[in-house]
């Protein structure tokens, strides 16, 4: 056996291993709206399930989809200003928690209640996920190959998880009742 060949697997390992914690810890951060959001539909039983997976679905590819060819778009751009780019997230999310303090929140137009297409389902969720884009392009544009083929696998993976956890939490609402708090938040 090759002491050097087992440590450089070993050392593979533990990059993979970083970088699927990486995307999680990414997709976590970023999609917690999203998850109230396809509880909220679960809860309202207008859709059916299986219109809102696969709305969410369309959404994680687009998503996925947009945040690679933005990363890869961004070759263009100077390598030190890349990671200026994880800035923008968080100032749309700063403005947006200072609005909400204020008292500044949307009220809807109409307010009756319609059941939402696979398509409606997907826009809403590709719409609401700007930040996962800003979050996961500089991912894409500051890595090599071989890590986007690891985001990449990686990223589906952690949408079906988060879609999952959505069916859980919509079995067991009534169980959950500070997460309605939370949401508003």
């Amino acid at each position: 056996m090759d002491p050097d060949a087992d440590k450089k697997n070993i050392d593979d390992t533990f990059n993979v291993m970083t970088i699927i914690i990486l995307v999680a810890g990414a997709y976590i951060a970023t999609n917690v709206d999203n998850l109230l959001l396809l509880v909220g539909w679960m809860l309202g039983r207008r859709e059916s399930t299986l219109q809102i997976f696969a709305g969410h679905g369309l959404a994680a590819i687009a998503v996925l989809l947009a945040a690679f060819l933005l990363g890869l778009s961004a070759a263009a751009l100077p390598t030190h200003y890349i990671g200026y780019l994880g800035v923008v997230p968080i100032v749309l999310g700063m403005s947006m928690l200072l609005q909400k303090i204020r008292g500044r929140t949307q009220v809807p137009i109409d307010s009756t209640p319609q059941a939402l297409s696979v398509f409606a389902v997907a826009t809403t969720l590709f719409a609401n996920s700007t930040d996962t884009m800003l979050v996961f392009s500089p991912l894409f544009a500051d890595s090599a190959v071989a890590t986007d083929y690891v985001i990449l696998a990686a990223y589906p993976v952690m949408a079906a998880v988060w879609f999952l956890l959505a069916l859980f939490f919509s079995r067991h609402a009534a169980r959950l009742r500070g997460l309605s708090a939370a949401a508003e938040w």
